[in-house]
């Protein structure tokens, strides 16, 4: 995820914000607020209750009312113990939407990210194919290079174009799963087998790595501010889903050695 803070939003926002007088601050604060948990707060509810159901409905509304959405809270207590200097939803949305200026779909969208990075010749999973209309549309060669693959024993990723938070991504052996897995708009690009050190910690599970880079300024080189490989739960033998939530505390133990 890049912030460019040079986009629309951002510090413009937020200086525009701290100008107000404090009970105006207070005012537009609590508005904000109540937007956000009325548009926001019975899905974040849902996807807690099904993804995190060890967490307490009690515990879910504590996050929920301080702005963080209730899974995303849990990997920060995991991780950290407490939520304290995390920066909530609300707060992601109030402050950083926009941040990202004109360039933001492109990292919102996985077929036009590949798409980029394949002809800036970034390292890149590569991409065969993806659907529009309910129909898969192939890359130059990309159908049968995924063919190929499978007739070799080999394995896919399927993932949704807009996903986020490593829902829903699959692991395909076959047409068949490709084709049978496809609700939405999907991509399917080539599987990247892990490196030994991730193995070493769950060899199981889907991994991603998280990426935080920011441009100081529009005549400045992006740097990397931040990253962190987040793993994926130990899921059922031969599963093929991606479990978002899980691994923080083995990993960090792991990395503590």
């Amino acid at each position: 995820m890049s912030k460019n803070e040079t986009g629309r939003g951002g510090p413009r926002v937020l200086s525009r914000h701290m100008a107000l007088p404090y009970p105006a601050r207070q005012g537009l604060h609590l508005a904000k607020r109540l937007h956000f948990l009325s548009r926001h707060g019975p899905g974040l509810w849902r996807q807690a209750g099904k993804k995190d159901p060890a967490a307490s409905a009690g515990e879910r509304l504590r996050q929920l009312f301080a702005g963080f959405d209730p899974l995303e809270a849990s990997w920060y207590l995991q991780a950290r113990g407490h939520v304290d200097g995390c920066v909530s939803n609300l707060h992601r949305e109030e402050y950083l939407k926009g941040v990202n200026g004109q360039f933001g779909h492109v990292l919102d969208n996985k077929h036009l990210f590949a798409l980029v990075a394949e002809q800036l010749g970034i390292a890149h999973p590569r991409l065969f194919g993806f659907t529009r209309a309910g129909r898969w549309r192939w890359q130059d060669g990309g159908l049968e290079a995924l063919e190929l693959e499978f007739a070799q024993g080999g394995r896919a990723i399927l993932k949704p174009n807009l996903g986020k938070k490593g829902s829903d991504v699959r692991i395909v052996r076959d047409m068949e799963g490709v084709r049978s897995n496809s609700p939405g708009e999907m991509i399917v690009t080539a599987f990247v087998q892990q490196a030994d050190y991730a193995a070493s910690i769950n060899a199981g599970s889907l991994n991603t790595i998280r990426l935080l880079t920011i441009r100081p300024g529009p005549d400045q080189d992006a740097f990397v501010a931040a990253a962190v490989h987040r793993f994926g739960g130990t899921p059922p033998a031969r599963s093929t889903i991606s479990a978002p939530v899980g691994w923080w505390r083995k990993w960090i133990s792991k990395a503590a050695c």
